[in-house]
């Protein structure tokens, strides 16, 4: 049976948009790219979708990359047995080939749009982008604000939080667990979008054994940050 990860690619953050295509995507670990081109509504997703059904019939492991503002599309999907990935290039994470035709190659759903439909609605669509535009700029005044917040709340737990009984607890954790070497990477798995916070759990599928970690205020948060700084020091990453 196949085994199924989902991650988020980016994220809209109190820092503005994130993205880490670049990293997931990178050709220089991939064979064959395939970067979907094409307005909204032009089927990406679900062309991105279609693809991933088929590698799970076949049995094979795959990577979902779901879209951090739409959180029920799909930006991406890797499937690494394959070395191949397929990603949606346009924007806010437009992405343009590096090696074009040599492991990269520019699949246009636009020629899908049925252009004559939309250019008789074209004052509907245009104020229903700018109305769009709107809405993602006050979205982004919030989630800065609420970034401000969350560190002023850390910057006062961290006065009565025991970082040296946290890193020998981190330490005794870590004493359980079985050093397999091999290199961290980054990758989102909560998202802000359009239907509010989202958040995908993958715990079960990636480790033998799973930790909770709880706290209030945020102290489950110092606690992580002090196990990473020990997981790397001990080379566990």
């Amino acid at each position: 049976m196949a085994t199924i990860r989902s991650y988020y690619a980016a994220a809209n953050t109190e820092k503005g948009f994130c993205s880490l295509f670049g990293e997931v995507f990178s050709p220089d670990s991939l064979s064959h790219i395939y970067i979907i081109k094409g307005g909204p509504g032009t089927g990406k997703s679900t062309f991105i979708k279609s693809i991933g059904a088929e590698a799970e019939a076949r049995g094979l492991d795959s990577e979902y990359y779901y879209c951090s503002a739409d959180t029920s599309s799909l930006d991406g999907i890797k499937i690494p047995a394959l070395g191949t990935a397929v990603i949606d290039g346009t924007p806010p994470h437009a992405c343009e080939p590096r090696y074009p035709g040599a492991c990269e190659k520019i699949i246009n759903l636009g020629e899908c749009l049925d252009e004559a439909a939309l250019s008789e609605r074209r004052g509907e669509i245009e104020r229903l982008t700018r109305e769009c535009g709107e809405c993602y700029t006050r979205g982004a005044h919030f989630l800065a604000a609420a970034g401000e917040t969350e560190r002023a709340k850390l910057a006062i737990l961290s006065r009565a939080f025991d970082f040296e009984k946290a890193r020998l607890a981190a330490r005794r954790l870590l004493a359980r667990a079985k050093p397999m070497g091999g290199k961290s990477a980054e990758r989102y798995i909560s998202a802000l979008g359009t239907h509010g916070k989202a958040h995908i759990c993958n715990a079960q599928e990636t480790g033998e054994k799973t930790v909770l970690v709880s706290g209030r205020y945020g102290a489950e948060t110092l606690f992580l940050s002090v196990l990473e700084k020990e997981a790397r020091r001990e080379g566990y990453t």
